[in-house]
């Protein structure tokens, strides 16, 4: 009564979900049997970064040997340039690290990503970019000056030079009395 279902997928290494489970990594042969498949309906889902999930429902006749060749679709993929002022920003495109400015970006899956432009100094710039495949997107940012701090010089004196400064001030103080 039971059947065997060769899954015959392209490209290799992709993740197989059979009836919501897992059923593992496709081998680099490219080949995965599924051994005792009850007959009947099925979902299937294969996925691997970069190219569009599979999911579809299979009709497994009894007592059968099924062959389901598929082939995943890659996603369609575009670039981001961004630029700032001042340049040597930090980019992070969806929270993680990809360079400074100015930067392209290449081979980023189609959609809406997060874009953060971030420099000492100066306000976060934070932007949703929408990317379409074969196309660029172009960021482009002049970054605010952030603001100090209440109550902390503007001036930007390091600990070190203001200690210095005071024990400059308490030699000239003591001097003045003697």
């Amino acid at each position: 009564e039971y059947s065997r279902v060769h899954l015959l997928i392209t490209p290799p290494l992709a993740e197989v979900t059979w009836d919501g489970v897992s059923a593992g990594i496709v081998p680099d042969t490219g080949i995965m049997v599924l051994y005792d498949v009850v007959p009947g309906t099925h979902r299937l889902m294969v996925t691997k970064e970069g190219y569009v999930p599979l999911n579809e429902v299979l009709s497994i006749p009894r007592n059968d040997v099924m062959k389901v060749p598929r082939t995943l679709e890659p996603l369609a993929q575009g670039s981001i340039t961004v630029e700032s002022v001042p340049p040597g920003a930090a980019v992070y495109l969806d929270d993680k690290a990809v360079g400074v400015t100015p930067l392209t970006i290449h081979e980023i899956p189609a959609g809406a990503h997060s874009l953060r432009i971030s420099g000492d100094g100066f306000q976060d710039f934070i932007s949703s970019v929408e990317v379409t495949g074969g196309g660029t997107a172009i960021v482009s940012e002049a970054l605010i000056p952030s603001t100090p701090s209440a109550g902390k010089s503007s001036a930007g004196l390091s600990p070190f030079v203001m200690a210095a400064g005071l024990a400059i001030a308490a030699l000239y103080v003591a001097y003045r009395k003697s």
